[in-house]
């Protein structure tokens, strides 16, 4: 016959072992709220830095929006005259980046935005056609302007909006730089010929962007 006192201490075992099982899965469950919290808060703190970074891309110091935000469907007031950008391409060469935007108009009107490590140059085009001239020299003369030349190389693009373009493709360009901000450019797209735009260096102050609502 088995003495009353061992079924007491069976009891009183098993209410032990109890006790310890649920003050381990409270502590569990305390360590995981604590790990979660942390997790929270760094994501939160991540988000908080990514939007931070984001607004600062797109916005410059006085508040307004950057020309390096610009897409299809903005206006730009430039210079006191609005424009609506109805296309834009995108060029990249060994990892750099630089955009340009068709303007609707009809003298095929284009606004560049490069920025080059910090320094952002906008630059307004409108194409030329009769010229003659082809990037072969070290100097080029239009219009009683002579250039100089500063840059050549090839790139690859990708569109978006109405540019006349494909959608993707290669093309070479030649940039030259005159005086007072003047600028000289060509651009050849697959096989075909020279196009030739003159260029004028648009002041920050003088680029105003309206930006499309995301809605629209």
């Amino acid at each position: 016959m088995v003495p009353a006192w061992c079924g007491t201490v069976g009891a009183v075992d098993t209410a032990v072992v109890v006790i310890v099982i649920v003050l381990l899965v409270a502590v569990v469950a305390a360590v995981a709220f604590v790990v979660a919290a942390r997790v929270s808060a760094g994501q939160k703190r991540a988000e908080r830095e990514r939007q931070r970074q984001e607004t600062a891309m797109v916005m410059t110091p006085d508040g307004r929006v950057s020309p390096t935000a610009i897409k299809v469907g903005d206006v730009l007031a430039i210079e006191g005259t609005d424009h609506l950008v109805v296309g834009s391409v995108r060029y990249e060469e060994d990892g750099f980046t630089w955009m340009e935007h068709l303007l609707e108009d009809t003298s095929r009107t284009w606004l560049s935005v490069e920025d080059d490590e910090g320094v952002l140059e906008t630059v307004l085009w409108r194409q030329i056609k009769g010229t003659g001239l082809e990037p072969t020299d070290q100097q080029v003369t239009h219009d009683g302007v002579t250039y100089a030349f500063d840059e050549r190389g090839r790139a690859a693009y990708s569109t978006g909006g109405s540019t006349g373009l494909p959608a993707q493709g290669h093309m070479e360009y030649a940039d030259y730089q005159g005086p007072d901000g003047k600028r000289l450019g060509f651009e050849r797209f697959t096989s075909g010929s020279w196009e030739v735009a003159a260029g004028a260096v648009v002041h920050p102050t003088d680029l105003t962007v309206w930006a499309r609502s995301a809605d629209a």
